[in-house]
């Protein structure tokens, strides 16, 4: 077996990551060290055991020498387990997996013993457990046994709703993660499933008594829920996309200033230009990245053109679709050498708002909304209804607009059903107008080419 450490792009004039090649025989893997250097400072010799790869980095050369050590042991450990020489390179890859996997979970086990130890604390999920048995028995001694049933169904609806939150949102839910930016996060995930007031008041009054258990219990000291603004009435649920035009504004505008506006718009950028979920977003690296000939068409003669792809396995549906990357998409990929900066999730809602305020996205929405009895007028600047989903609303809207047939735009966007899709359609009756005025004047165009050769006798 022989070990060598490779720059994944050689020529690039930036810090590039450093990859590990592990061969033997016939076969041969490529894993990432986690380690990024500047093609001048990285040397190409073979890997020794002290070797100093990289110029003036005493941490990073300690972390390859570190990595080198975990692969030598691991493939001695494959050996034993299934003979002298690994079956194939993806047997090696596939223990190299499980063997990180056992590790991780090792580790966060022994976290969690630790913190069980340190803090004698129960999870939040725990607590939400324990508050569904005390309320049972108090309304059971109460002789309102069918309250008692409907008290456990709110609760574990509750549970598999948070279970979905951090699902398609990355976001953790615990008693140290509920902050202000969470429950303005979570307040936008209600908002786009269209929940009603009064569930969402429900939703938000359950998770409350579930934060006071916790305080009363000694499982927590967060005391956010007594905040004014975390009991308020959830937002309004009127939807909003950023159309061509907005989304070309932000993508040109200078952020560099501040790095977490920079960060959070490339996020909705991308999501607006891909229609992937921030979940999927974080997993995008360049084995994600494709090519694929295009066929084109101009004046009737076909050319066939190179595009980029993402290919990735959705994680909330879990299939496998093909994105074609745009011109904005790809370049922001590039800007971040495939790998999308990390954005602490929670932050990411409030973020994206403040960015748009920033860019200018600030026309009045106008709508109504019901509270209670009575219908509310509202007009509310834009950028305030922007949220988390708004980047897969611009794209379902936009590439509607632009007459992309809705199945075709369904396979990328990866919805199953018509009805689900069209929750992500917000258009008017004057711009349904438009895409038909459209199509008619390309259809026409296209007659007036074609019968321009003609000749009247």
């Amino acid at each position: 077996m022989t070990i060598k450490y490779l720059l994944r792009d050689p020529n690039a004039k930036k810090a590039t990551p450093v990859n590990i090649r592990i061969a033997w025989k016939n076969n041969s893997v490529v894993f990432g060290s986690g380690v990024k250097v500047h093609p001048s400072n990285f040397k190409e010799d073979n890997v020794k055991n002290k070797d100093s790869r990289i110029k003036n980095s005493d941490a990073d050369n300690e972390t390859l020498n570190k990595k080198r050590e975990y692969y030598i042991v691991t493939f001695k450990g494959y050996e034993s387990v299934n003979g002298f020489e690994p079956l194939s390179k993806q047997d090696f890859k596939d223990f190299i997996l499980s063997e990180q996997i056992r590790k991780t979970e090792k580790i966060r086990l022994e976290k969690l013993r630790l913190e069980k130890e340190v803090a004698s604390k129960v999870t939040f999920y725990e607590a939400l457990n324990k508050k569904v048995e005390a309320e049972k028995k108090r309304l059971i001694a109460e002789g309102n046994y069918h309250k008692s049933g409907n008290v456990s169904k709110q609760y574990e609806r509750l549970g598999v709703l948070l279970a979905n939150f951090t699902e398609e949102n990355g976001t953790e839910v615990s008693y140290e993660s509920i902050t202000m930016d969470w429950y303005y996060s979570f307040n936008d995930f209600m908002n786009d499933k269209d929940f009603s007031p009064n569930y969402k008041g429900k939703l938000i009054k359950n998770i409350i008594a579930i934060l006071n258990l916790g305080l009363l219990e000694g499982y927590s000291t967060n005391a956010v829920h007594k905040k004014k603004e975390f009991k308020k009435e959830a937002e309004a649920t009127h939807k909003v996309y950023l159309n061509e035009s907005e989304i070309s504004r932000l993508f040109n505008f200078d952020l560099n200033y501040n790095n977490e506006y920079s960060i959070a718009r490339d996020w909705l950028v991308f999501g607006c230009e891909t229609s992937l979920r921030i979940s999927d977003q974080k997993r995008i690296n360049k084995d994600c990245i494709i090519t694929n000939l295009v066929d084109t068409y101009d004046k009737g003669v076909r050319t066939d053109i190179e595009r980029k792809f993402i290919r990735i396995v959705t994680t909330k549906t879990k299939t496998e679709v093909d994105i074609p990357l745009s011109e904005k998409a790809l370049e922001i990929l590039e800007k971040h050498d495939y790998d999308l900066p990390k954005l602490y999730d929670q932050k990411y809602n409030r973020l994206v708002k403040e960015v748009c305020h920033e860019v200018g996205i600030d026309n009045i929405e106008k709508f109504t909304r019901k509270a209670g009895n009575k219908i509310e007028k509202l007009e509310v600047p834009k950028y305030e209804l922007v949220s988390s989903h708004t980047g897969r609303r611009s794209y379902s809207t936009n590439q509607t607009k632009r007459g992309t047939p809705m199945l075709t735009t369904m396979a990328i966007t990866g919805h199953s059903k018509v009805e689900d899709f069209e929750n992500y359609i917000i258009l008017d009756a004057n711009e349904h107008a438009k895409i038909i005025a459209r199509n008619d004047y390309k259809v026409e165009q296209e007659k007036r080419a074609a019968n321009s050769h003609l000749k009247v006798v």
